[in-house]
């Protein structure tokens, strides 16, 4: 596989505390999804086979060739222990996967059989348990690591899938719809056998996410009745409409990666949430339609879109994160959490109590409240857990490994000595 530099548009501009700065592809190729694993480590793709990393935060990206080709698109980047998973697809040839080790660049693509089915979304579970879906209702599950696949038709959908979520084998969410005619939030409890409707509306949804066990956000929406933002505070059961700025058209993703800071974005603009969504005020107008955001830091987000969309915003308003982590530290109940050994060498076990079925996030932080990297971000099962992780990359040092689940957090000092 083939690297090169890959020179962007840059250029910056600041309102208030905040700065952002663009990095926009020259050639404008589309772009459908970002995600940073850690501060350091980035992957955006796009149209053309475009897959660009990032090792340095996004100071500069690496254009990696030979993986997918110039009639393919990507569209999903999801971080595994050990690789990153992609999937894209293509009118001519179907969908395919690529596991990748973005270090090395080291990859292994494996083709989707059914060259029929126009992919639009995919979730991994595990490196074993995947979910995809695709137009025309589609729906198919692989339980052997993309070897073979089961197709689960839903008899009363015949529309688009758009954005697929599980928290296991068994529990999900699918969204999709057609414009001007319906649009739907759907759960399955049985691995996606059977469906139920949650949420009917008369344009498309098209993301889901959830915030905490309880608590899960929807957007989508039309350029003729504006963008939607819909909560739900009981699991799903029911949904109200979230007050959004006015003319504001289609919202096509939502994202709290970070619990301060949420983001709706889609046709035209970017909207922030500094309330846990209670309220949307209108951040950044843009003639491009921006499909994906990723928290690379607390105070660094980057966003992506069509015609080369690529930039990051920047928070300067916030100069305390070195007294937060501290604050953490000494206020919150670490009794259910611990880390050993610690002093440690390079690998240590992480054990912490589950009070109830929750969305579980584990970062890393370094002595300054630099956030270093994610360690773990997932749906654990209510009861005792316990996690070995590596630590080989990092240096000798004073470290807090902070651990989030529903509206907790605790943080626990971590001594490197190699």
């Amino acid at each position: 596989m083939l690297r090169i530099s890959f020179f962007l548009f840059f250029f910056s501009f600041a309102l208030n505390a905040q700065i952002w700065v663009d990095r926009f592809l020259p050639d404008k190729t589309n772009l459908y999804d970002i995600a940073f694993r850690d501060s350091l480590l980035g992957i955006a793709v796009g149209d053309s086979g475009i897959i660009l990393i990032t090792q340095d935060g996004g100071a500069s990206w690496q254009l990696q060739q030979g993986i997918a080709f110039w009639d393919e698109s990507l569209f999903k980047i999801q971080y595994l222990p050990g690789a990153a998973y992609l999937t894209g697809s293509s009118s001519a040839n179907g969908g395919f996967f690529v596991i990748l080790n973005p270090e090395t660049g080291e990859f292994t693509r494996v083709e989707f059989p059914y060259k029929e089915i126009y992919l639009t979304d995919s979730y991994f579970v595990s490196s074993d348990t995947v979910f995809v879906c695709g137009l025309q209702g589609k729906f198919l599950r692989s339980f052997d690591g993309l070897q073979s696949w089961e197709e689960f038709e839903d008899p009363n959908n015949f529309f688009a899938n758009r954005r697929i979520l599980f928290t296991d084998a068994q529990n999900g969410w699918l969204t999709g719809g057609r414009i001007d005619l319906i649009g739907f939030l759907k759960n399955t409890t049985d691995g996606g056998v059977t469906w139920t409707n949650k949420l009917l509306t008369i344009e498309p949804m098209l993301d889901i996410i959830y915030l905490n066990e309880d608590t899960l956000f929807a957007a989508g929406g039309d350029p003729e009745y504006g963008g939607w933002i819909y909560i739900s505070s009981d699991r799903g059961e029911s949904w109200s409409l979230q007050q959004r700025p006015g003319n504001v058209i289609t919202l096509g993703s939502v994202n709290f990666a970070n619990r301060k800071r949420g983001w709706a974005t889609g046709a035209g603009s970017v909207l922030s949430s500094s309330d846990l969504g209670n309220t949307w005020e209108l951040f950044r107008e843009t003639p491009e339609f921006i499909y994906k955001s990723s928290m690379r830091t607390e105070r660094s987000h980057w966003f992506a879109g069509t015609s080369g969309f690529l930039s990051e915003y920047i928070d300067t308003s916030r100069t305390d994160t070195t007294t937060g982590i501290r604050d953490f530290y000494r206020a919150s109940d670490n009794r259910r959490f611990s880390v050993f050994p610690n002093p440690a060498n390079s690998q240590a076990t992480l054990s912490f109590y589950i009070e109830k079925n929750s969305f579980v996030r584990i970062d890393l932080y370094d002595i300054l409240g630099r956030r270093i990297k994610n360690i773990f971000s997932g749906f654990l099962q209510e009861g005792s857990c316990t996690q070995n992780y590596s630590f080989n990359d990092l240096p000798s040092g004073i470290y807090f490994i902070c651990l989030l689940k529903d509206t907790e957090i605790s943080a626990q000092k971590f001594v490197l000595n190699k």
